[in-house]
């Protein structure tokens, strides 16, 4: 009985300070998935604690934060940059919707559910959407070689 109550007043000031708490950043569905909710409540918060002592959560954007949007359309709508330099590949037979998005507008991105292209990237404007996934593209910097000038002579009329 001691040894609980001991127990106990250490956890809560561990609870109080938990930035991750499984019960509130997991839906009971994705607790049965992964095995969570097979745990103890100790084993759960022994889990808790490691994960806030290892992890850093992902911060979630806050009302300050500008709306993602278009940046770059690249060839011709099978790529697109988004304002955060995030460069998404377009499903092929989406392709047709995003070619003709050229001027930067908000959008959205979801989940879909397609497993090879995970995301819908969605014009808030006109709500329609592409398929896509995250690239692993990274558009080529400007070239840093010294522009080479015209040697053709300079002749005045």
């Amino acid at each position: 009985m001691y040894f609980f109550l001991l127990s106990s007043l250490v956890c809560i000031p561990c609870l109080l300070c938990a930035n991750i708490i499984l019960d509130q950043a997991m839906t009971p569905e994705d607790q049965h998935k992964t095995g969570i909710a097979k745990l103890n409540r100790k084993q759960k918060l022994a889990l808790e604690s490691w994960l806030n002592e290892n992890f850093t959560p992902k911060e979630h954007p806050s009302q300050d934060q500008e709306p993602l949007s278009l940046s770059i359309n690249i060839d011709n709508g099978q790529k697109l940059q988004l304002s955060d330099n995030s460069i998404w590949e377009v499903h092929p037979q989406d392709v047709d919707i995003s070619a003709v998005w050229i001027t930067p507008f908000p959008l959205q991105i979801e989940k879909s559910t397609n497993p090879t292209y995970p995301f819908l990237l969605k014009n808030t404007r006109t709500q329609m959407s592409v398929r896509a996934r995250k690239s692993s593209y990274t558009p080529m910097e400007k070239s840093k070689e010294h522009v080479r000038k015209n040697t053709m002579p300079y002749q005045e009329e």
